[in-house]
């Protein structure tokens, strides 16, 4: 896979940020909808994933496209996300349909929720996940960060 990631801005708590913000810090990007049943599951691990990988800068970023009517979500369905899985320090965004394209250049290709990459320190998509297993998060996950425990070959 390893292509560059499509960067995208998107409102957080804090204000707009962009996904170039973590340069550096290897990226699970969970794209999700409040709606999905299989996207709060995941959501109820973002935090726990995030904390098992703290040592390696992990960053599980959870970026919502749509509230349970299918409209874009607001700061205040983010708050509700964060407060009904237990998310503390693990970043959540609202955006919106926008970022969904099948041109790579344009944004992400989403065709099943949740829908997740792993972006590599360099930006670098090197492994998607369409659908849930925790497993294959921590695959991916182990993937992103291989340079940091030295089994890179």
């Amino acid at each position: 896979m390893s292509k560059m990631s499509c960067n995208f801005s998107a409102i957080s708590p804090s204000g707009e940020e962009s996904l170039y913000d973590y340069y550096q810090k290897p990226i699970v990007l969970d794209l999700s909808t409040m709606w999905c049943g299989y996207c709060q599951v995941a959501g109820l691990e973002a935090q726990e994933m995030q904390d098992l990988y703290a040592e390696h800068d992990l960053v599980y970023l959870t970026v919502l496209i749509e509230d349970f009517e299918g409209n874009p979500p607001d700061l205040a369905d983010i708050e509700n996300w964060k407060t009904t899985l237990g998310i503390d320090s693990a970043p959540v965004w609202a955006s919106s349909r926008d970022i969904i394209s099948d041109d790579p250049a344009a944004g992400w290709s989403i065709t099943g929720w949740p829908t997740f990459y792993f972006i590599d320190r360099n930006m670098k998509v090197q492994g998607l996940l369409r659908g849930y297993s925790q497993q294959m998060i921590i695959d991916g996950i182990e993937i992103i960060i291989k340079e940091d425990t030295g089994s890179a070959q």
